[in-house]
C-alpha cells in the first residue's frame, strides 16, 4: 500500500528545522501505515544495507520506502522491493535535461509545446528515476541519462521487472517503483490520508532511531 499525506511545510522553520520536521513526519507516516497493515504500535528496529537503503532488521520481509517534499509525504510498504518519490514541479532547463534525460526522453520533452506541460513531464521523468534507484537501493549512483523511462512514463513495466505508477496532485507528482512478482496482483493502491488521519499520524510517538537514507 502507498500512503500519501498532503502536508505543507512550516515556513517559519529554518531549513535545518524543516528537514528535521519532514524526516520525523515521514517516520510517523511509516508507522501509521504499519499500524494499518500489521497492527504495529512502534517502528521495528531499522538497519541499513551497504549502499544505505534502510530495512527492518527483525522483519526484513516487510519492505518500505518514503519520500518527503514541500508538498507532503509519501510512504510505500510492500512485501517486494519498493521505491517512492514525491516532487513539486521542476522547471525545465536545458542543462538539467542534458544531465538527467535519456535521448528518448529528450524527444518526448521536445514534442511538448507548452512550457507548463513540459515541466510536469520532466518532473515525472525525475521522479521515475528517483523511485527506481531507491527501489534497487543504490541511490543516485548510476548516470541518470542512462536510464530510459520513455516507454513507461504513464505507468507499466520497466526492464520487464519493475512496476511503475504515477499520479499528479495539484502541485506535485508522485512515482512508485515496485519489484514485480508474478504470483501477486500488480495493482498499486494509494491511500490519501484525510485531515483527521493526518492529525492521527502527527500524534504518533517515534522512539526507534531512523537511519538517514
Amino acid at each position: 500500500m502507498i500512503y500519501l499525506a498532503e502536508r505543507k511545510e512550516n515556513k517559519e522553520l529554518s531549513p535545518k528545522e524543516k528537514r528535521k520536521d519532514q524526516s520525523l513526519a515521514a517516520k510517523k507516516l511509516l508507522l501509521f501505515g504499519l499500524s494499518m497493515e500489521y497492527g504495529k504500535k512502534q517502528l521495528p528496529e531499522i538497519a541499513c544495507r551497504p549502499q544505505g537503503k534502510p530495512f527492518f532488521k527483525d522483519c526484513p520481509e516487510i519492505k518500505f520506502n518514503y519520500s518527503h517534499s514541500t508538498c507532503g509525504l509519501l510512504c510505500g510498504i510492500s512485501t517486494s522491493e519498493i521505491g517512492v518519490d514525491m516532487e513539486g514541479k521542476i522547471t525545465t532547463k536545458e542543462r538539467l535535461v542534458r544531465r538527467i534525460c535519456h535521448e528518448n526522453e529528450k524527444k518526448l520533452l521536445a514534442g511538448v509545446k507548452k512550457d507548463l506541460e513540459r515541466d510536469w513531464l520532466l518532473t515525472r521523468i525525475w521522479t521515475a528515476k528517483e523511485s527506481y534507484l531507491k527501489c534497487i537501493g543504490t541511490g543516485i549512483r548510476l548516470p541518470l541519462d542512462s536510464l530510459d523511462f520513455s516507454g513507461c512514463i504513464d505507468g507499466g513495466l520497466f526492464q520487464e521487472r519493475y512496476r511503475m505508477y504515477f499520479s499528479n496532485g495539484t502541485d506535485y507528482v508522485i512515482a512508485v517503483c515496485r519489484e514485480s512478482e508474478p504470483s501477486r496482483t500488480q495493482n498499486i493502491l494509494v491511500k490519501k490520508l484525510s485531515g483527521q488521519e493526518i492529525a492521527q499520524m502527527e500524534s504518533l510517538n517515534i522512539t526507534v532511531p531512523f537511519p538517514k537514507q
